[in-house]
């Protein structure tokens, strides 16, 4: 995604907003972090989050009108389900941080490890810490479910029983998890050939029965096996 809008980076280009009027700019740099994409847009920053159900194409998708269109002079492109705001350079070098995205270059897993086991989140589910985007930008149900199973770590467990070498290994797995499900992905891989836990009936690695019910704050659907995580 990001890479295909780097084509244009040093054009000048028309945007709208909702339909609105088009207006132009130079597209000076692109940005990513977790599931947000940053247009660098002359002296100002467009922050594009994506959610749950956020989608960008090439085409208008329909009658539906995008939360962001772009034109260049080769190319287009349209953003639909988006949140789209824009920031000054200084709020936008403020927020971005390329080592908390678990698929920069730059994530640190030992960065993420220690806020694991921050004392502001010793008596938060390890499920609802997954999911935090200022910890893991990027990472989404399905990531959680299987990085906490190839960690060996029940969903419900609390922060502060956590050990150090318990977050360390958990940040790799996300960040490995991460990896396999972009490749997958662009690979255009069903989930169900490299998924372990996630909607599965069975564990893949002792044959038990693989619970599944909601936890957390964040009330999400929850994959777990009750013998292969402690």
């Amino acid at each position: 995604m990001a890479s295909s809008i780097r084509s244009i980076v040093g054009e000048k280009i028309l945007y709208s907003l909702k339909g609105g009027q088009w207006k132009a700019a130079k597209l000076r740099d692109v940005y990513v972090q977790g599931k947000r994409l940053y247009l660098h847009l002359d002296n100002t920053v467009c922050e594009i989050f994506f959610g749950m159900y956020g989608k960008m194409t090439t085409s208008p998708y329909g009658t539906r009108t995008a939360s962001l269109g772009i034109r260049a002079e080769s190319t287009q492109f349209y953003f639909y389900t988006c949140s789209v705001k824009f920031l000054s350079e200084d709020q936008f070098y403020g927020i971005f941080r390329p080592s908390i995205d678990v698929l920069s270059p730059e994530f640190s897993v030992a960065e993420a490890a220690l806020k694991i086991k921050n004392p502001e989140n010793e008596m938060r589910q390890v499920c609802d810490i997954l999911l935090d985007q200022e910890i893991f930008a990027g990472v989404g149900n399905i990531i959680k479910n299987e990085a906490l199973f190839n960690a060996g770590i029940l969903p419900g467990r609390l922060g502060k029983t956590i050990s150090a070498h318990e977050a360390e290994n958990l940040a790799a797995c996300v960040r490995e998890f991460s990896m396999v499900f972009l490749a997958m992905r662009m690979k255009g891989s069903k989930l169900s050939s490299f998924s372990r836990v996630y909607f599965k009936a069975k564990c893949q690695s002792c044959g038990g029965k693989i619970s599944r019910g909601k936890c957390g704050t964040t009330n999400r659907i929850t994959f777990w096996c009750s013998s292969c995580q402690k």
